[in-house]
């Protein structure tokens, strides 16, 4: 399965497939740049920092920064998990960043020079997966058992067993009391309550059909409610919503699946449609939900924003147009088809010319303009984006979506341009805008 990796505002999505890094644009459906796997170099994990700064791991052991809006190398820390990098994590509460991988060592890097600040032996076992708490104060990480650390001292508070499989999913509540991880071989989620006990079982255990390669929790106990999301290694979205623990335990998952008939079957027979990744954009009242799906092709993906009902399910087909219906238009599934606002200011600077001394990494920058001129944003532009609300076309429109309490995602920066041309070049140190 390939890694997919949200921006947060959701606009922008990196998708590893082995080969490269591509980054696609999901307000337009287009991609962006691309990330090659040069000079033996393997991708092994991302994460991004923040609206432009794209931090990868390799299999040699190295963290990257990548600034996708110039297409530049900001930093690179070299030698820093030898054996290779499994994990990076970042808060955006937390003054840095940290890494993990085979050699059982936990680094913390500042995101904004790459120096090395510190590093902790967390495992005696490689690090498979690791996720930082959104206050930034707790850090977990998963081999051989789940542990979680205290971030101030990178003392250990707690430990969980149980797992048989190396962990490919966890993340945090919203609120930072529980954890949910999914490893390789279950077919489950599982919820622990971070509290400094020794328990010895999960508070919550989800059930599915294959194990889960995605995950994404959003909401928070005695608030709007726990809400949960996987989708499992054959393609298949989950979703669980719960006003509490308790509720959430005896929750039966709502599905969302794409039918194998249709556009897929018609065009590439050999083909079956798959979710990829999706994550919760925006919570709703009642146990409903905006979902952002990226599903299709690993080589040419597509994206949608479904607004869902916790018992519901939704099994999709897909047009000609790539646009995703509900076989059923009597189930309350509304599609909604991102678009971005006409007449957006595009930046008439050019990025310096790259160095081809050092070459390591490749970088595609896709240009927007008829001369193929490669392009970045100026500041101003960046947070004119930032502060702007998209427009969306609800296709579907079945009724009145204020009624459902919908607000709009806030819109990120949104790369210029479209697919009309790629230059490949080697690329040096340099700044995020």
């Amino acid at each position: 399965m390939a890694m997919v990796e949200f921006s947060s505002y959701s606009d922008l999505v990196a998708i590893n497939s082995g080969d490269g890094i591509k980054v696609f644009d999901a307000m337009k459906g287009e991609e962006f740049s691309e990330i090659e796997s040069g000079f033996g170099l393997v991708h092994t994990c991302m994460k991004w920092l923040d609206q432009c700064l794209l931090v990868v791991g390799t299999a040699s052991g190295e963290v990257m920064a990548l600034d996708l809006f110039s297409g530049q190398l900001k930093w690179r820390l070299k030698d820093c998990h030898p054996g290779g990098v499994n994990a990076v994590s970042f808060s955006t509460e937390a003054s840095c960043m940290y890494s993990a991988g085979v050699d059982g060592m936990v680094c913390q890097t500042d995101p904004a020079s790459g120096n090395l600040l510190g590093k902790f032996k967390a495992s005696t076992k490689a690090i498979s997966s690791m996720v930082i708490s959104p206050d930034g104060k707790t850090l977990a990480t998963a081999a051989v058992q789940l542990k979680i650390f205290n971030c101030s001292n990178n003392k250990k508070i707690q430990k969980f067993p149980g797992h048989t499989g190396a962990v490919r999913c966890i993340i945090f509540s919203e609120d930072g009391k529980y954890l949910l991880y999914s490893s390789a071989g279950e077919s489950y989620v599982a919820l622990w309550e971070i509290d400094g006990s020794k328990k010895q079982s999960a508070s919550c255990v989800l059930s599915m059909d294959h194990p889960a390669v995605f995950l994404d929790c959003k909401g928070k106990e005695g608030d709007t409610g726990i809400y949960v999301l996987a989708v499992s290694e054959v393609g298949q979205c989950y979703f669980w919503y719960g006003k509490h623990v308790e509720e959430l335990r005896n929750a039966k998952p709502t599905r969302i699946s794409l039918s194998a008939e249709g556009h897929f079957s018609m065009n590439h027979k050999s083909a079956v449609p798959m979710i990829f990744a999706a994550v919760l954009q925006v919570v709703l009242k009642s146990g409903s939900g905006l979902v952002h799906l990226v599903y299709g092709s690993i080589i040419k993906p597509s994206f949608e924003k479904m607004l869902v009902t916790y018992g519901t399910d939704l099994t999709l087909n897909s047009t000609h147009d790539g646009v995703l219906l509900p076989l059923d238009q009597s189930q309350k599934g509304v599609c909604l088809n991102a678009k971005p606002r006409k007449g957006r200011r595009q930046s008439k600077g050019l990025p310096p010319e790259p160095s081809l001394s050092n070459t390591s990494l490749l970088i595609s920058k896709t240009s927007s303009s008829k001369e193929n001129k490669r392009r970045t944003l100026q500041k101003k532009d960046i947070d004119a984006a930032i502060t702007r609300t998209d427009t969306f076309d609800f296709l579907l429109p079945t009724e009145d979506l204020k009624d459902k309490g919908i607000v709009m995602p806030r819109a990120g920066p949104v790369p210029v341009g479209g697919p009309s041309a790629k230059e490949t070049f080697a690329v040096e140190g340099s700044s995020c805008i």
